[in-house]
């Protein structure tokens, strides 16, 4: 295989944009290869906010729709004001999880924290036995990343990432049966969201069932503490 560099996808014509249209929130299905987006919105323009690209729908203008063919910016009530800032194509309601990256799900309340922290999870990847023994075959990688505030700075935190080997959305977080995947300990440099603590995950693929869920706590090193807790997130693993 040989690397070449990016090319464009669909040109802003064919998204039915203009030179006054601006894109501020972008989604893209793989398996469909279909792109849902939202550009930001022009008053009186009668343009719909949220948008879908499906090559079986050709090149048209397309407004996202529901099963009801209501335009999607209607059910919503999306004005002239309204921002959108994220799309996202997968619907958690329906339990169907990408097996490239985490989908946030519910967070463990009852902690004592007024809100969680950030977590997002990566399947950085794939090696279906090529070139390894056999014993290590049908692995993975995920990459998984906590950001925001840990206590004051200065403070001495460890990070504990845990994984359940199938996640079912049905039961509460406390409910599953949690394993430590690993850890990392770091000094809190600075009170904002960048503030973020990194881990590599390779697992063995079969020993997984299809969703796996991901969490991550951190603590004070010096007084088990706990500093905060992420969402929880699903990803597909099988």
């Amino acid at each position: 295989m040989q690397w070449v560099g990016p090319e464009e996808y669909r040109s802003s014509a064919v998204l039915g944009l203009g030179v006054e249209n601006d894109i501020d929130a972008l989604a893209v299905d793989p398996f469909r290869n279909t792109v849902v987006y939202s550009t930001v919105r022009i008053a009186n323009s009668g343009t719909s906010q949220l948008r879908i690209y499906d090559p079986a729908l050709g090149t048209a203008d397309v407004p996202l729709i529901n099963e009801s063919l209501q335009e999607a910016g209607e059910v919503l009530g999306l004005g002239d004001t309204t921002d959108i800032d994220a799309v996202c194509i997968l619907d958690p309601s329906e339990v169907k999880f990408s097996r490239f990256f985490g989908t946030p799900v519910s967070w463990p309340d009852g902690l004592g924290f007024s809100a969680p922290m950030g977590l997002s999870v990566t399947r950085s990847g794939f090696d279906r036995g090529l070139g390894i023994p056999a014993a290590m075959s049908n692995t993975t990688e995920l990459h998984m990343q906590v950001s925001g505030t840990r206590g004051p700075v200065g403070t001495n935190t460890t990070t504990l990432f845990m994984v359940t080997t199938e996640y079912d959305p049905e039961l509460e977080w406390y409910e599953h049966s949690w394993a430590l995947a690993g850890t990392t300990t770091d000094v809190v440099t600075s009170l904002t969201k960048e503030n973020v603590v990194d881990f590599d995950f390779p697992i063995m693929i079969k020993n997984y069932g299809t969703n796996m869920g991901v969490a991550a706590l951190v603590l004070d090193t010096n007084t088990s503490a706990i500093l905060g807790a992420s969402w929880v997130n699903v990803i597909r693993i099988n």
